[in-house]
Order: structure tokens, then sequence, then C-alpha cells
């Protein structure tokens, strides 16, 4: 080829080739400006989420400070019948067979565990281990009436009469 047409070839060649590299710069600057705002949306959505956490955990501090009235009320009726059946099982000077010690303690275990269970939807946390101190006891009173222990049902009725006191004073 000659030096005209090599050069005019060239001059062809850097006039077609240049848009095109331009393409690609542009594509390339619309992927970076696409991955800002990406990258500006993720943090939008992580600071709205943050947001909406917060109000969650506001939500739920402000409901947790607040008790069900109701459960607080089904609690004392609950702890005051079983107050009730522990200081019968503790100061009773008749020797209860056993049919009759456990049906006492089957009676005692259902009211500790329907205690213990709405307890934890308090936001005291001392009255849900006295519930919890209160329904071991009362389980171990439970285990004594099977065996037909009347000594170990009062030894344990007065343990766990410490702890539905304690809990009385507490809901």
């Amino acid at each position: 080829m000659t030096r005209k047409a090599t050069i005019a070839l060239l001059t062809v060649l850097v006039m077609v080739a240049t848009p095109l590299f331009a393409d690609e710069k542009e594509k390339g600057k619309k992927e970076k400006d696409q991955d800002k705002a990406k990258i500006e949306k993720s943090e939008k959505s992580k600071e709205f989420e943050a947001k909406e956490r917060e109000r969650g955990e506001e939500k739920e501090a402000r409901e947790a400070k607040r008790a069900n009235p109701k459960r607080v009320a089904r609690i004392n009726m609950d702890v005051n019948r079983l107050e009730s059946i522990l200081v019968t099982a503790q100061n009773s000077a008749i020797a209860f067979p056993k049919p009759t010690l456990t049906k006492v303690a089957n009676e005692a275990n259902s009211l500790a565990n329907r205690i213990w269970a709405d307890a934890h939807k308090l936001p005291n946390r001392a009255a849900v281990a006295a519930a919890s101190d209160l329904r071991m006891h009362v389980r171990e009173m439970h285990k004594a009436a099977e065996k037909g222990d009347a000594a170990g049902v009062r030894l344990h009725a007065g343990q766990a009469l410490t702890f539905a006191t304690r809990l009385d004073s507490m809901v």
C-alpha cells in the first residue's frame, strides 16, 4: 500500500474507533453510576431497616413496661389459690392418704405451671425468678406426694409458700 492509502486508512480507523471507545467509557460511567445508585439504595434501605428496628424496639419496650392487667389479676388469683393449698398442706394435722396428697399436689402443680407461664410475660424479671423457684418446689412437693411422703409434702409446701408469698408481693 502506498503511504497516502495507509494514512487514509488510519484516519478512517481513528474516526470509527473513537466513538467505539467513547461508548465503552460511557458504559463504564453508566455502570459506575448504577453501582453508586445500588450502594446508595442499599445504604438507604439499611438506614430504613435500622429506623424500623428502633421503632420496633421502642414499641416492644413500651409494651413490656406495661403489664397486662388481666394477666396480673390472673396471676394474683392463682397465687392466692396456691397459697391456700400450700398453707393447708403444710399446717394440716391430719395425715392425708396418698391419693389425697396426689390430688392436692396435682392442683398445686397446675397452678404453679400457670403462674410460671404468665410470669414469663411480665416485665419483672424478679417475678419470673420467683415463679421458677415456686414451680420447682411445687414439683418437689408433687414427687413427695406420689411417694406418699407426708413429711416431704409439708416440707416442700413450706418452701414453695415462701416463694408464693414473695411473688404475691411482687405482682
